[in-house]
């Protein structure tokens, strides 16, 4: 049987998430002066020309370039016009490979694959860690424990349900695996929000999953087999967030989040301008500062206050709009798929197996990519990763997976829509 070929884009989309996460280039001396995921980068905006496949028919996309519009209105305007370029460049360069995700990803095998590419990138990045102390030296987002602790976290949920709907016990296997690596990778960061993030996710796997008590011993052998491989000094750390609540380091981030606050209720509409909470903070501190010290050039320790500060209603709107337009699709495409599966006339007219695989693949990623977000938040609450790839590329990925969602629904809702006609006329006669 002939293999299906890889696409070129999709190769290329391949390579980016693997130099982009993994970052051979920080293993391997001089790899990094060549600039690899900037020229894959070039290479997708070269396909999108050339395969005239830019595709802006969908809400989320137009929410994403409205938002890159108003972050380049506060160029001119920013206090650090420096850092509000920088940081909208380095969108501009997501909006590319958002565009590429929602472009080249068109069929379930290829979702399929982005899942498999997902968990394995995943998977070096857990040896990666491992060997360097719980972070990649060298990545702009992943050189810090907590933020590569959240990388981990939102992967985790696809591994979990690649392994409960894959088709062969092997590849449950392989999946439980990699999902166990990926826990141990999240306890080599020693981070404490890591830690939540870890917790959310595992707790997630659970609930989604769809039989409890099946899942659930799964999930505690797991556990406990994580447990063996944990050291204390993992514990200890673990155990100092009780004293972390009562701490410094709380009241600091508390304090950072009410300069947010002052802010956004200064510049309601448009906020301060992307990547500049640091920079004008100092205007909004009190004259006595907080714990003895002024607090310039911190950042905000959260998605959600970094986005009302910086970016303000605008922002917030766009922002929603994308994530509440990609859940809505997701949660009616998903119905109308378990509503034909289990109707009689499906059953009795669509005996096709290559159809069985493709609801198998799109109903995994509805709970895989799901995961992913969740754990996003609620690793993502306590860190300044707004403008991370991590949520523009998942929500990327999810586009694309409505639409083919979407174009099955279309496809079979017509074939079913027939059957039930031809079922009714036979009745009849």
């Amino acid at each position: 049987m002939k293999k299906d070929k890889i696409s070129l884009p999709f190769k290329l989309i391949i390579a980016y998430l693997f130099f982009e996460y993994v970052r051979p280039q920080s293993l391997i001396p001089g790899l990094s002066v060549l600039h690899i995921p900037a020229l894959i980068q070039l290479a997708l905006i070269f396909c999108l020309f050339k395969y005239q496949a830019f595709n802006f028919n969908n809400f989320e996309t137009k929410c994403f370039l409205a938002l890159i519009v108003l972050m380049i209105l506060h160029v001119p305007f920013a206090i650090n016009n420096y850092w509000a370029f920088q940081t909208t460049i380095i969108m501009i360069k997501l909006v590319i490979v958002y565009l590429s995700f929602v472009s080249f990803i068109k069929t379930p095998k290829e979702l399929d694959r982005i899942m498999f590419v997902f968990i394995l990138v995943g998977f070096f990045c857990a040896i990666h860690g491992n060997i360097k102390g719980g972070m990649i030296p060298g990545s702009a987002f992943m050189g810090d424990e907590n933020d590569f602790a959240l990388v981990l976290n939102m992967i985790m949920p696809i591994a979990f349900f690649k392994a409960l709907y894959s088709a062969t016990k092997k590849m449950k296997i392989l999946f439980m695996f990699a999902f166990f690596f990926l826990i141990l990778g999240t306890v080599a960061s020693m981070s404490r929000g890591g830690f939540v993030g870890l917790c959310a996710a595992i707790s997630y796997c659970w609930l989604r999953g769809p039989k409890k008590i099946i899942t659930g011993i799964v999930m505690i052998i797991i556990i406990v087999i994580s447990l063996n491989f944990i050291s204390q000094e993992y514990w200890d750390e673990i155990d100092t967030i009780k004293t972390t609540i009562q701490s410094q380091q709380k009241g600091q981030r508390q304090y950072y989040w009410s300069l947010a606050w002052r802010m956004f209720l200064q510049h309601p509409f448009i906020g301060v301008g992307p990547n500049n909470f640091p920079w004008v903070m100092h205007l909004y501190e009190p004259t006595e500062g907080h714990a003895g010290r002024f607090h310039r050039g911190k950042q905000a320790h959260s998605i959600f206050f970094t986005l009302i500060s910086e970016l303000g209603l605008v922002g917030i709107f766009l922002f929603i709009g994308m994530l509440f337009k990609a859940i809505k699709d997701e949660f009616l495409l998903s119905k109308y798929l378990k509503f034909i599966s289990k109707n009689s006339t499906f059953k009795k007219n669509i005996n096709d197996g290559f159809f069985i695989n493709n609801l198998k693949i799109i109903h995994s990623s509805f709970y895989s990519f799901d995961g992913a977000l969740f754990a996003y938040f609620a690793t993502g609450t306590f860190l300044s990763v707004f403008y991370y790839p991590h949520f523009w590329l998942f929500i990327g990925i999810i586009v694309a997976r409505n639409n083919i969602a979407r174009e099955i629904v279309i496809k079979n809702k017509q074939y079913f829509e027939k059957a039930s006609r031809y079922e009714v006329k036979k009745k009849h006669d």
